[in-house]
């Protein structure tokens, strides 16, 4: 009986780690992004998550600005880094040229896709276009 207690104590220690480094890292990644009041500048692009599958750690709504570039990918160098199989090391890209908003697919395994189209080139992006990036959905914002 005291066997089993101590084997429950410990599941339920390792429990409370596993909930507490899930915490500590969605907030990580929600955190990564804000910039300091002495950097800040106006931004006139971003990408918000519409949809992603409960088992990525990212939390929907999340909000991440494009200031002149941000790569998306599962590799940790990108600005964007997503642990999802179905997401490239460094899937996509979106970029501002002349004042105006890009994307371009970066050779991916999967695809980005565009208002359900897939890319095959660089396009233009404006308000409210969809992006399909492995299995997340963003909108564009600006």
């Amino acid at each position: 009986m005291r066997y089993l207690a101590s084997v429950m104590r410990f599941v339920v220690i390792v429990i409370m780690y596993i909930i507490l480094y899930r915490i500590v890292k969605t907030m990580y990644l929600d955190l990564r992004y804000v910039k300091n009041k002495d950097d800040e500048e106006e931004v006139d692009y971003a990408i918000e998550l519409m949809d992603c599958p409960e088992s990525i750690d990212i939390i929907k709504g999340s909000v991440y600005p494009v200031h002149s570039e941000i790569n998306i990918g599962r590799k940790e160098d990108n600005n964007v880094a997503i642990d999802d199989p179905f997401i490239s090391n460094y899937h996509a890209s979106l970029y501002i040229k002349d004042e105006r908003l890009f994307i371009k697919d970066m050779n991916s395994t999967n695809g980005t896709f565009k208002n359900g189209k897939k890319l095959r080139n660089e396009e233009e992006l404006v308000n409210g276009d969809v992006l399909k990036i492995g299995r997340l959905v963003f909108k564009v914002i600006g």
